[in-house]
């Protein structure tokens, strides 16, 4: 029976930001209807019975502390107050002095009130309805100086003068805001605008950038803080605003260098120093030594495959984002009951060695392209591939021909190659979880042997990360699925016949559970850092079983150790189990 080998199996935890259609303004959506009332938009939306969360301009009450009134909602046309039922919408309307806000959403009363002076900041359960900030801001002109709008957050800018109180009710909260020309800060005809005001001003816009930045709204973002950076030319905030997205957009370049200028604006930033050091070390130079052990058994009537492998790899950076990469390893395999493609079964034991060297360049514009040289024993090869990121997620594209395959132990033992055609795409859906699906078409070779098999593979990785509020918790569902196309067919003597290369159809679906977090070393520099994962997962194909993985990483200095191990049993590439240890030391330079 042929023995298969699986690779490490390891989860990578994404937490980012999400998306949110539109852009950094709320999207148009007028508080009433053409041809209706204020009054009765609002009435239409009681008697359909929904929670209200209502924002009233109110006076100010002593000294602008907040007070509590008990008033109750408006009832609808049975009398009975508004509960939170039907789609979210929100409408506004002036009521004599007074400005009312109404959004109407289920659990209105559990939204958090938090004010900074004349900015008030309201934070909703559940993601606002698209409505006109704008009009909102027009018709509320004098008790409202500015309106923004994120993915669950409402912040107003007060004028000098208004204050704001809050009233809890069920299923809804009231805030209440009138101008008071007698209270201290209030605003007199022909004031000049202080430089206090125009700080706050562009304060409440520095706000608004890094909400729409965190819920999403990445193109709006980004203009926001571009703006911010002209207006606030010796505040360091905006261009870190900005370099936090283009690090997450893959525009890495674009990132080092904001970071390094709002790094003069404020020398010794521990957290712009923390973010230079992590982009230079992704990709600056290196050098790595790699070892690794792989046993595989494959169950009753087979018996036990080990390889352990070699490995040095590296990467040498140049200027104008150029680096040249590279990687030999040499493996020592011990492989029992491998079919040839000639139908013997034997005992295997011997070396064998790939290698491959690449030269990438990474745009300005986070477009990464590669081209790899190959070499499989003495078979040479070679591919290309292109990532091009949006504000999104990120498209790959990939093709390889004889690319060394090393993923069972047929193909690692007869130098086996596969040629490959993918694409790709990674997605950021909402807040925190993220999708990818990969498409490809294979052709497997073995030394000797060309074109044995052409499959069609499927990948999909869906994944929350920050499950229940706890930071580094992630949960996953994968789907790995391989389909045979055609396969190269053998006769023994006496007639039967026999697959001449060990692929077949898979899909193993599996979700898995990991958690990732770091640790002080008490030394100085960057933190430890691990990676926990179990779950199990089972192929329609075949059995089912556990995985398991474990990935630690300690720096010294210029220096990381990293070690890794991983279990999988009855999916995958192995109709048995198969274990990988394996450790590694980098260094820096």
């Amino acid at each position: 029976m042929t023995q298969r080998l699986v690779l490490a199996t390891g989860l990578a935890v994404l937490a980012s930001v999400g998306t949110r259609p539109g852009s950094g303004e709320a999207a148009p959506r007028p508080g009433v209807r053409k041809g209706e009332t204020p009054a009765a938009a609002e009435s239409a939306a009681n008697a359909a019975g929904v929670g209200v969360i209502r924002i009233a301009l109110g006076p100010r009450n002593d000294g602008g502390v907040l007070a509590a009134a008990a008033a109750p909602a408006a009832p609808d046309a049975s009398g009975k107050t508004a509960r939170a039922q039907g789609q979210p919408r929100v409408t506004f309307e002036a009521a004599g002095s007074d400005f009312l806000i109404n959004v109407l959403m289920e659990g209105a009363s559990r939204a958090t009130l938090r004010q900074d002076g004349r900015e008030v900041l309201v934070s909703f359960p559940h993601p606002l309805p698209n409505f006109d900030a704008q009009a909102l801001q027009d018709q509320a002109a004098g008790l409202l100086e500015g309106v923004s709008v994120g993915y669950d957050t409402l912040l107003l800018r007060l004028p000098p003068g208004v204050s704001v109180a809050r009233m809890d009710e069920d299923g809804g909260l009231r805030l209440a805001l009138q101008p008071n020309p007698g209270a201290a800060g209030a605003a007199t005809p022909g004031q000049p605008v202080t430089e206090a005001d125009k700080e706050g001003a562009q304060r409440l816009r520095l706000l608004a950038a890094q909400i729409a930045a965190q819920s999403g709204q990445i193109a709006g973002a980004r203009a926001q803080f571009g703006d911010l950076m002209l207006a606030m030319p010796g505040n360091p905030e905006p261009m870190t605003g900005l370099a936090g997205l283009e690090q997450g957009s893959g525009r890495w370049r674009q990132a080092l260098d904001l970071y390094n200028r709002a790094l003069q604006l404020d020398p010794g930033n521990p957290s712009v120093e923390d973010a230079i050091a992590t982009l230079q070390r992704a990709h600056g130079s290196r050098l790595r030594a790699d070892l690794e052990y792989r046993r595989t058994d494959g169950g009753e009537g087979s018996g036990i495959s080990i390889a352990a492998i070699e490995g040095i790899s590296g990467q040498q950076s140049f200027s104008d984002g150029w680096q040249l990469a590279y990687s030999a390893n040499l493996a020592w395999a011990d492989a029992q009951n491998v079919q040839q493609p000639s139908g013997i079964i034997e005992d295997i034991t011997g070396l064998r060695q790939r290698s491959e060297i690449s030269l990438q360049h990474d745009g300005l514009d986070g477009i990464v392209l590669a081209g790899s040289a190959y070499l499989t024993g003495a078979i040479p090869g070679a591919g290309i591939r292109g990532e091009l990121p949006d504000d999104s997620g990120t498209t790959f594209l990939r093709a390889d021909y004889r690319r060394p395959d090393w993923d069972f132990f047929q193909s690692l033992v007869d130098n086996g190659t596969r040629d490959r055609i993918s694409v790709g795409r990674r997605q950021q859906i909402i807040q925190d979880l993220t999708a990818r699906l990969d498409f490809g078409v294979n052709r497997y070779s073995l030394q000797g042997a060309a074109n044995l098999a052409t499959t069609w593979t499927v990948n999909v990785d869906v994944r929350l990360g920050n499950v229940a509020g706890v930071h580094g918790l992630s949960v996953a569902y994968v789907m790995d699925g391989e389909y045979l196309n055609k396969i190269s067919v053998g006769t023994l003597p006496g007639g039967r016949t026999f697959d001449r290369i060990d692929v077949g159809d898979r899909e193993v679906h599996a979700g898995v559970l990991a958690y990732a977090g770091t640790w002080e070393t008490g030394k100085k520099g960057r933190p430890a850092s691990y990676e926990l994962s179990a779950g199990y997962g089972a192929d329609r194909y075949g059995k089912a079983g556990p995985i398991l993985a474990a990935v630690l990483t300690y720096p010294v200095g210029d220096f990381e150790l990293g070690l890794r191990a991983a279990y999988v049993n009855n999916v995958g590439r192995t109709p048995g189990s198969t274990a990988i240890f394996a450790g590694s030391l980098t260094w820096f330079y």
